[in-house]
């Protein structure tokens, strides 16, 4: 394994441990704790899309949410998701994922050539008003543009999983599990009140990266990011008690 990482104490990735994940056919190997775009990078794998217009090569600019380049499509079979950000698929042994666009492959992109020949025949709003003749054309050419529109596809069987919800009443609802958000909803347990805690990534957010978090409650001399978030519940939910959907933070004696 070709990697570049940081060596940083405290953090989640768990480099003790190395597991097998497939990234457009190729076999790579990450770490648990990695997410897909941290072990592709850390393959030295940097290209991970093609722009929609001009087939440019795309890399992996955010860390979350934000990213707007590496979305690809996760598993196959009837649990395959389209449109998945690298930055938010947590790395686990034998993930699939592909790519959604570059035709027929990534480095050899068909698209990239007319992007290099001809971008200034492609103005900016060229495909509104290029495509509406012939209307009986129109069918081709919405082949054509989907293919190179580089989305992903829904699952072509039918679904193997059953599903159910859940309706969550509580006291306090917290939006975010970054530090702010953990004592938030550890005060509010420890007041007795019924609450949920609320993140759409690990545990700790932005905090758990974090090599050092200084004037913590109950912690006088700091807590480490990956300790906080460590000490969370992974996962939203109240104690039978109503309280928060916490483990114990309080220091270890």
């Amino acid at each position: 394994m070709t990697s570049r990482r940081i060596a940083a104490p405290h953090v989640r990735v768990d480099t003790s441990r190395s597991i097998e994940f497939t990234f457009d056919g190729k076999t790579y190997r990450g770490h648990p704790g990695d997410t897909l775009a941290s072990a592709l990078l850390a393959n030295n794998v940097h290209m991970v899309a093609r722009s929609f217009k001009y087939g440019r090569p795309r890399g992996i600019v955010g860390a979350g949410a934000e990213e707007p380049n590496a979305l690809v499509q996760l598993d196959v079979g009837a649990r395959t998701t389209p449109n998945v950000k690298a930055t938010q698929a947590e790395l686990y042994d034998g993930l699939v994922a592909a790519r959604t666009s570059g035709f027929p492959s990534l480095k050899w992109d068909r698209k990239a050539l007319f992007g290099r020949l001809g971008a200034r025949f492609m103005p900016a709003g060229f495909y509104s008003k290029t495509f509406k003749w012939p209307a009986s054309w129109w069918p081709r050419y919405e082949e054509m543009i989907r293919r190179f529109a580089g989305f992903g596809h829904a699952p072509a069987v039918p679904d193997a999983d059953w599903y159910d919800h859940l309706h969550h009443h509580v006291d306090v609802l917290v939006v975010g599990g970054g530090a702010c958000g953990l004592l938030a909803a550890r005060l509010a347990g420890e007041a007795g009140l019924k609450t949920l805690l609320i993140e759409q990534n690990a545990p700790g957010g932005q905090a758990g990266t974090s090599s050092r978090i200084e004037n913590y409650l109950g912690f006088p001399s700091g807590i480490t990011g990956a300790d906080l978030a460590q000490r969370a519940v992974p996962c939203g939910g109240s104690s039978p008690e109503g309280g928060a959907a916490l483990r114990d933070l309080s220091p270890a004696p």
